[in-house]
């Protein structure tokens, strides 16, 4: 997936991430470079599908790579288009 926003000193940035875990309206991704703030909002292009999300937590993994807990915005729904999956509600939740 492409994830593209404002990092934490303002300036742009688009980079290819991955996702660790999804649910209908949320996402735990992984492999990000910027440093966001709780509360940016970032866009995910999947499968030429926009969705916006918010930034509700940040880790750092190691150097210069961040997991980030996404929650999506509004009224868009099902950004990853899930079907009827077994999915764990409260993904965009800080793991420990």
């Amino acid at each position: 997936m492409r994830v593209r926003g404002t990092d934490k000193d303002g300036n742009p940035f688009k980079e290819i991430a991955h996702t660790l875990d999804i649910s209908p309206t949320s996402s735990r991704i992984g492999s990000i470079r910027s440093e966001l703030k709780v509360a940016d909002q970032v866009t995910i292009v999947y499968r030429l599908r926009k969705t916006d999300f918010l930034v509700v937590w940040t880790s750092l993994m190691s150097a210069h790579k961040y997991q980030v807990g996404l929650q999506s915005v509004g009224r868009q729904r099902q950004a990853f288009r899930l079907r009827n999956r077994c999915v764990r509600p409260g993904l965009a939740k800080q793991s420990p």
